[in-house]
């Protein structure tokens, strides 16, 4: 390099200052002339062009004389900056950018930017671009706008996109985008929100790729939950119908769909290339699509064939058998003993399961069989009533073990047991087929299993009374004993005695009978006012009818029997009337003494 003594400097700067001299100044070491456009040309392959360097404070006591073009490298910042008359600025691209403390900002509010591309804005409909572009093609040819965040796991979110709105003083932030470390630096879930009121999480991909809407840990590939709100989702479509297909690695997939107003469920061999319609469903018809009939599995565990009235399940519904016997009919083809099972949710004991028969669609009134499960010495089977909330019972229980059955109470006096909490007057009631009368019913106590021994009660509606018969195999023996339904009147045997209350035909041996007289007793014989018949005219009436007073005679006795009471009444008359007799002629006897007496005496004082 040439060196310029001190004085040819002064030469030079002395010729500039006062315009002396008019010439361009090179600064090289090839001796080349200065470029045309330039007053000084500093040119070097191997040093640089060094500017006055100095601090932050100093640039600033600096601008407070600085004209327009002064440059000078701030140390503090190590970075140039120029003073434009009025400011210092960052850089020497004008005044598009500015830096404010730890700031830079983009001083041209209506600047589009582009990275890798001068040309930010590719597609119409925005106001302001941020463009990241990778020039050419090719596969190597990757664009990426990168967000680095912290580089340790205590920091959460790691990196936020925040999309904003303006307001006239306010601004909101509409949605957000946001990343999350999770078990390490390098495994990471991608957060949405939107702002519905307030900022709120609405999906997450969770690292394992596992999508959640509604929920911050995805439990499935997709999770989708609706939190309040009972409609969780919907597929929607311009078609007619949509569809939702189910692809694994069978040979077939399924697909659930809706198609003019019907839902449908599709099977394919092809991932859906094609399809077969499977089943219909509308609003009232459940149906096979080519027939009434399909096979929903061939094990013995399982159902074998399903059928329907047009699939309709408001109709009549067979399993196991093309005939329907009711609403639903469950047939048993292989088996001899046809088993419908209930089961509760619990592995051992102790739940509960019931059969409700209803009087209304909502089962809001009705009566239900309950099995209680709860009691550990053995459940019961369980009988209720049901109107709205209220429940009413058990009305019947049958225990589990025993057989027992009890009604209207929880003990089990016997293999049946009748409780009536509410009355004092408890009635049990048979009756026949009849609706006006004639019909009978017949109670039956068996001596065997088979009930081909024993006696029974019959009550017979044509002849009005209750009867006890005997049965020994096809024999039947009786009535034995016969109460009559209007009178009351009983009778062992056929036979009722006209006016008694209890007729016995045959006889009757017992150590003792009290008999109960509504008529006076005989005392009234001693009665002083009562008239004896003389015995004189006793023995004419003895002469002529041949039995006592007031007592019947042997054909009387012969016709109509006597009665018990009234004839010991009778006997009880003529011992009293007979003692009177006795009393009587024991008098007479002992007057005769008294005179036979007498007249011995005098007879021996004569003699004397």
């Amino acid at each position: 390099m040439k060196k310029l003594t001190f004085l040819s400097i002064l030469v030079v700067a002395y010729c500039l200052s006062t315009n002396i001299v008019q010439a361009q100044v090179a600064i090289n070491t090839d001796g080349s002339d200065p470029n045309a456009a330039a007053m000084l040309d500093v040119k070097s392959t191997s040093k640089g062009l060094l500017i006055p360097r100095m601090s932050t404070a100093q640039r600033t006591t600096l601008g407070t004389i600085a004209v327009a073009g002064l440059m000078v490298f701030d140390t503090d910042f190590n970075q140039f900056f120029y003073h434009n008359g009025t400011i210092w600025l960052e850089g020497s691209t004008g005044n598009l950018w500015t830096r404010s403390g730890s700031i830079t900002y983009n001083t041209n509010l209506t600047d589009n930017v582009g990275i890798g591309t001068s040309t930010p804005g590719y597609i119409a409909g925005a106001t302001r671009y941020l463009t990241v572009s990778s020039s050419g093609g090719g596969s190597n040819k990757i664009t990426s706008l990168e967000l680095k965040g912290a580089s340790g796991t205590t920091f959460s979110p790691v990196n936020r996109i925040d999309f904003l709105s303006q307001g006239t003083v306010e601004i909101y932030n509409l949605a957000r985008i946001e990343t999350r470390i999770t078990n390490a630096q390098f495994e990471g879930e991608l957060l949405f929100y939107t702002n519905g009121g307030s900022l709120t999480e609405r999906m997450r991909i969770d690292e394992d790729g596992k999508v959640g809407i509604g929920t911050s840990s995805p439990a499935r590939t997709l999770e989708v939950n609706s939190g309040s709100e009972y409609r969780t989702a919907r597929l929607s479509s311009t078609q007619a119908g949509a569809t939702l297909e189910f692809v694994g690695t069978n040979a077939t997939n399924w697909a659930v769909g809706t198609f003019d107003g019907q839902a449908r469920l599709f099977s394919s061999t092809d991932i859906f290339s094609s399809y077969t319609d499977e089943f219909v469903f509308s609003k009232t018809v459940f149906t096979p699509f080519t027939d009434n009939s399909k096979d929903l599995g061939t094990s013995s565990l399982h159902w074998k064939r399903l059928y329907g009235i047009d699939g309709s399940f408001t109709g009549q519904v067979a399993v196991g058998t093309e005939s329907f016997l009711g609403p639903l009919h469950v047939h048993d083809g292989t088996s001899s003993h046809a088993t419908l099972y209930i089961t509760p949710s619990a592995s051992a004991s102790g739940d509960s399961s019931s059969i409700f028969l209803a009087e209304d669609s909502d089962a809001s009134f009705g009566m239900y069989w309950l099995f209680d499960g709860s009691d550990p010495q053995g459940g019961e089977m369980e009988l209720w009533g049901k109107s709205l909330n209220t429940h009413y019972g058990p009305h019947l229980l049958i225990d589990r073990n025993t057989g027992n059955m009890s009604i209207s109470s929880s003990a089990f006096m016997g293999k049946l047991h009748i409780h009536d909490g509410e009355s004092s007057n408890t009635k049990v009631y048979i009756t026949p087929q009849t609706t006006v009368n004639g019909d009978s019913t017949t109670i039956f106590m068996a001596e065997d299993d088979e009930a081909l021994y024993g006696m029974y009660w019959l009550y017979d509606g044509n002849g009005n009374d209750m009867e006890l018969w005997g049965k020994s195999l096809s024999n039947t023996y009786g009535p034995h004993f016969i109460v009559d339904r209007n009178s009351g009147n009983a009778a062992f045997g056929s036979t009722f005695a006209t006016g008694y209350k209890l007729s016995v035909g045959g006889k009757i041996i017992c150590e003792e009978v009290r008999v109960a007289l509504t008529a006076a007793w005989p005392d009234y014989v001693f009665k002083k006012d009562y008239s004896l018949m003389p015995v004189e005219q006793l023995a004419d009436f003895v002469d002529t009818h041949g039995h006592l007073p007031n007592i019947p005679s042997a054909v009387e006795m012969e016709k109509s029997g006597q009665e018990v009471g009234e004839m010991q009444r009778l006997m009880m008359e003529k011992i009293e009337e007979l003692s009177l007799y006795i009393i009587d002629q024991d008098k007479r006897l002992t007057d005769q003494q008294k005179q036979i007496r007498e007249l011995r005496d005098q007879l021996d004082q004569g003699k004397k």
